[in-house]
């Protein structure tokens, strides 16, 4: 897996879980925890998750609208059905 590919996928766990253990993490991605270490570290510069001992969690909202790049992965899943959906509705001409 691509790191940004993991680095999506632990703010999604993230936003399911609110915290996650650097153990539970490496499990999941089936890495090392020094892997996951380096993942949170960069999350933590991006501004998108905070570090704690042993992991990682979101961090406390602001009251502000999350930047873009957050926001266009959230909820992909169900954007993608929306999508799908739409696309259906239309017909050639």
């Amino acid at each position: 897996m691509r790191p940004q590919d993991r680095h999506r996928e632990i703010i999604e766990r993230l936003r399911t879980h609110e915290r996650a253990s650097v153990g539970e993490l490496a499990e999941l991605f089936t890495t090392s925890h020094e892997t996951i270490r380096r993942d949170i570290a960069v999350l933590v510069r991006q501004g998108l998750a905070n570090k704690y001992h042993g992991g990682g969690a979101l961090p406390v909202g602001n009251g502000q609208e999350n930047a873009f790049q957050t926001r266009m992965h959230e909820h992909a899943a169900e954007k993608r059905a929306v999508a799908q959906h739409a696309a259906g509705l239309f017909s050639p001409g």
